[in-house]
């Protein structure tokens, strides 16, 4: 089966430390090291589920990782083609006790330039600057007590540049990063990553204007690429990135619930 832009795009960005098993209609996500990291944790379904499967993939994931120590969260994902979510999905996610997300997959379509604001520059982040942009990414966590999950995930997106994966930016004002965000390489395409604008520079076009530029450098070494975004639907950040020119490819529907309990012994 062909992989929808979710997944070959999740190859692109995804983890040196990840371990992806192939099943028969779905794949095992692992990272063993991180049990926080609910979505590196999950079974990504081959095809959304058909209606009454969802019990089934329930227990499908008890088996593949409901044994793992230290899980937060049951994830099951899934991508549609289709920009609605099957009917009567919802109503069946909240039945087994899952929540489920819908996230819009953006593809860029026609770039639409964005300059900065004055007095900001764009540009890659340099070896020497990146534990100032760590900073921000790790205090804008902190909100939800997430500092140590971030900076565990900032160490992995530099092992993945370290490697020629990709590139980090960041909008600098006064010579500090006040906007941030990832775009990997790989398998035709891109893919953005943690975009983040520091809370007391919002609604300054900065992330706008980063994602653009972005965009530009990525284009002008692959013309022919797509270049794809995932966003939560109806949400500012998909708002956003429409103006930069991005469009509706797919949807990705993820199934989120408690973690069975393991019985004892």
């Amino acid at each position: 089966m062909t992989p929808g832009l979710v997944e070959r795009s999740d190859r692109t960005a995804r983890f040196l430390g990840a371990v992806v098993a192939g099943r028969e209609g779905y794949d095992v996500v692992r990272h063993p090291d991180q049990p926080r990291f609910w979505f590196g944790n999950c079974v990504a379904l081959h095809a959304v589920p058909e209606p009454g499967s969802l019990s089934r993939w329930r227990t499908v994931w008890d088996r593949e990782l409901g044994p793992l120590p230290g899980l937060e969260r049951m994830v099951l994902t899934a991508e549609s083609t289709a920009g609605e979510v099957p009917a009567g999905l919802a109503e069946e996610a909240h039945a087994e006790g899952l929540e489920l997300e819908v996230d819009d997959v953006l593809v860029l379509g026609t770039l639409l330039p964005h300059p900065p604001p004055d007095g900001v520059m764009l540009r890659p982040v340099t070896v020497e600057e990146w534990p100032l942009v760590v900073d921000i990414h790790v205090t804008d966590a902190a909100d939800d007590g997430r500092e140590d999950f971030e900076r565990w995930a900032m160490r992995e997106y530099a092992r993945l540049l370290e490697r020629g994966r990709g590139r980090w930016w960041a909008a600098w004002r006064d010579d500090l990063p006040v906007a941030s965000a990832g775009l990997f390489r790989g398998d035709g395409l891109g893919r953005y990553q943690n975009v983040l604008t520091h809370p007391a520079h919002r609604r300054q076009g900065l992330a706008t204007a980063l994602i653009a530029a972005m965009a530009a450098s990525h284009l002008a070494q692959a013309p022919g690429d797509p270049v794809v975004i995932v966003a939560e639907r109806d949400s500012s950040p998909a708002r956003l990135y429409r103006r930069v020119g991005f469009t509706l490819a797919a949807t990705a529907l993820s199934f989120i619930g408690p973690v069975p309990p393991r019985p004892p012994g």
